[in-house]
């Protein structure tokens, strides 16, 4: 009874957070999982560890070939895998986000370096193997180039239950069930273990490779902090559907966990909701009546606006805007400094400085190149109060969006940073400058193929 009982109260929860719209059919497990940390208090060969500590939580899976729901008692996560987004729903806060797939693996991606980086130098400081890199590989889902681990060996003990070991180190001891993972849906589950588990990538293909769901698995492994040992255990599988995740009334929004990024975000995608980002006809009807004026330095801003923004761009009336502006003192000045930036950001914004923005209609636009020379000098924090401003006065320059996201990303926030490039997508669809965040997102996926 206590087992129907939850599962009623599972659907309860999907019908009131996300409606019942349509539905895709799938397995629900219901999971028990007690984890069991004891960290390092000190460091050195003689490092104290903490007392243990035990979570348990009991929680919902349902895995479909499209999509994987999973949720506890006031919140819940949905991963659409052919839309490549995540959607996340909190009761208690009352917030709602929806994301990129690609944020999961690009923090993977940037923590799993700097983890690898801290135990190197944790190793060399000690003189000992302090951090077992299969543990990180564990931890991230991927392998270290070249590997820490080169095999799993398999092991059928006398009780039933199967161990599996990394290079002869324990790591996984799984009881099987009589049931086998329906063949939909073996995507799923392997995506399942990718993403809400830590077990080393090739243990995860034995799992996967028997066929058969477990009663229960119990692994362990090791990260900077301490040792990890973790225990899931399958208390319910029966046949159930996932629904579409939809707006909900009363949630707030939430694009980044950035406050001020977020407020920028939501009103940009509520912009374009309405209507679509000005082309490039626009801007450039704007720089040639500048140029009629003589202009000069506000029709090539201008003209850089649109360049940045769109991707319709003519370069014959680019050609003709900075043939007219080409003698203008302060038009030179400013190319001097673009041209400049990446291998002088100095000199690129001394030059910037120097140039009289008082009666500039478009001074903004001086602003975009001001933030990226901060960047390449990795002083993020002003490269994004300019880039900020900029976007107060025109939040639809392509460029600044993925630029901010740049910055966010190497400060180790991908949900912000793909949020960034997401709406700079949604503006400028295939526009030149996102072309390196498809190149990420290619190299992403033949690092973390499980995750997608």
């Amino acid at each position: 009874m206590t087992r129907l009982l939850r599962l009623v109260a599972c659907c309860v929860l999907m019908a009131a957070l996300a409606g019942l719209a349509s539905a895709e059919e799938g397995l629900l497990f219901e999971l028990k999982e007690t984890r069991v940390e004891q960290r390092d208090k000190t460091v050195g060969p003689d490092r104290e560890k903490q007392e243990p500590f035990e979570t348990v939580k009991t929680y919902r899976v349902i895995l479909a070939a499209k999509r994987t729901w999973v949720a506890d008692d006031d919140s819940f996560m949905l991963w659409d895998f052919a839309e490549e987004r995540i959607f996340d729903r909190n009761a208690t806060k009352k917030t709602m986000t929806e994301h990129s797939l690609y944020t999961i693996a690009g923090y993977r991606e940037a923590e799993f370096r700097n983890q690898v980086y801290i135990s190197q130098v944790l190793n060399k400081l000690e003189g000992e193997l302090r951090v077992d890199h299969a543990g990180l590989e564990s931890l991230f889902g991927a392998l270290m180039n070249p590997p820490a681990v080169t095999q799993c060996g398999v092991t059928e003990n006398e009780d039933g239950s199967v161990s599996l070991d990394l290079d002869g180190t324990p790591h996984v001891n799984v009881v099987w069930s009589s049931e086998l993972v329906p063949e939909g849906l073996r995507i799923a589950y392997v995506r399942h273990l990718a993403h809400n588990t830590q077990i080393h990538p090739l243990a995860r293909a034995k799992l996967v490779e028997n066929g058969t769901l477990p009663t229960s698995i119990e692994y362990q492994y090791e990260q900077v902090q301490g040792k990890v040992r973790v225990k899931l255990e399958w208390l319910a599988v029966t046949p159930a559907s996932i629904p579409d995740a939809e707006p909900v009334e009363g949630y707030t929004r939430e694009w980044s966990s950035n406050a001020s990024l977020n407020e920028v975000l939501a009103s940009t995608h509520a912009a374009l909701d309405s209507a679509p980002a000005p082309s490039f006809g626009a801007y450039a009807e704007v720089a040639e009546k500048m140029i009629s004026e003589e202009r000069h330095l506000d029709a090539v801003l201008t003209a850089m606006e649109g360049s940045l923004s769109v991707t319709d761009r003519d370069q014959v009336v680019l050609g003709r805007i900075f043939q007219a502006a080409a003698d203008d003192p302060g038009v030179q000045t400013f190319l001097y400094a673009v041209n400049t930036g990446n291998s002088e950001p100095d000199k690129a914004l001394e030059a910037l400085a120097s140039i009289d923005a008082t009666a500039l209609e478009k001074a903004y636009v001086l602003d975009i190149f001001r933030a990226t020379n901060h960047a390449n000098k990795g002083e993020s924090g002003k490269a994004l109060e300019l880039y900020m401003g900029v976007l107060a006065v025109n939040p639809f320059v392509t460029g600044v969006w993925k630029d901010i996201g740049d910055v966010h990303r190497k400060g180790y926030d991908a949900w912000s940073a793909w949020a960034c490039w997401d709406v700079a997508r949604r503006i400028a669809p295939g526009h030149m400058m996102l072309t390196d965040v498809d190149a990420r997102e290619t190299w992403l996926r033949t690092q973390f193929p499980d995750l997608f």
